[in-house]
């Protein structure tokens, strides 16, 4: 089936030298055929042309989403990551077919996880315990502080206990803490900030006097603070 859209694309490319549409798909078959720099030049080629679409009937602004999700996966091939992800968000508003849309958002994740943008990646998708468990311990690290900042408890202690089983006291402690102390639970607070500060974390001694306080343990909470 791919060779045959390629041969006809090449036909309607002959016929149709104006119209990206049928550049699109020869780029699209020379990309499922394994040819990247085919499917390169023909994908540029035809996002480039979009413009001589525009009195076409029926036309919308973008309207080769599943070309520019080719042209992005090409782009990352080649290590540009950051023209991969223009693509896709330029495809994403406008696949108007729930597989392309969520293909287009598959790839925004995926891409901005790979780039550890957590808090623009979070929007797309989530990571599973294995992806966490997977990541390297900087990426878990920016993970666990971006969840705790957005209110996503499940995932702050997972990547939080990743971070414990690696040595990482100070932060895991402290994000578990922070958890503990947005749930009102002062007690296990406390204690995290407790291990947290004895790890050297450098906040964890004003959240502890925090927890403290609460719990009404003042002369304790002074001394922390």
């Amino acid at each position: 089936e791919i060779d045959r859209a390629e041969k006809i694309a090449r036909r309607a490319i002959r016929r149709y030298p104006l119209a990206p549409r049928a550049f699109a798909v020869h780029g699209e078959a020379l990309f499922h055929q394994g040819d990247s720099a085919g499917a390169l030049s023909q994908l540029t080629h035809a996002v480039k042309m979009e413009r001589f679409a525009r009195n076409e009937p029926g036309y919308r602004p973008f309207y080769l989403p599943s070309a520019r999700l080719a042209l992005g996966r090409l782009h990352w091939e080649r290590g540009d990551l950051a023209e991969a992800v223009v693509q896709f968000e330029l495809a994403q508003p406008y696949a108007d077919d729930p597989a392309s849309f969520h293909d287009a958002s598959t790839m925004l994740y995926d891409a901005y996880a790979a780039a550890g943008m957590w808090r623009r990646a979070l929007e797309f998708g989530e990571p599973s315990s294995e992806d966490i468990a997977a990541l390297s311990t900087e990426y878990v690290l920016n993970l666990a502080i971006v969840t705790m900042a957005t209110h996503r408890p499940m995932l702050s202690e997972l990547a939080a206990n990743v971070l414990l089983e690696r040595g990482v006291q100070d932060w895991g402690h402290f994000i578990l803490g922070q958890l503990a102390l947005d749930a009102g639970d002062l007690a296990p607070a406390a204690d995290r900030f407790s291990q947290a500060s004895a790890a050297g974390h450098p906040d964890s001694s004003f959240f502890l006097g925090v927890a403290l306080e609460g719990s009404s343990r003042i002369d304790e909470a002074h001394a922390a603070y």
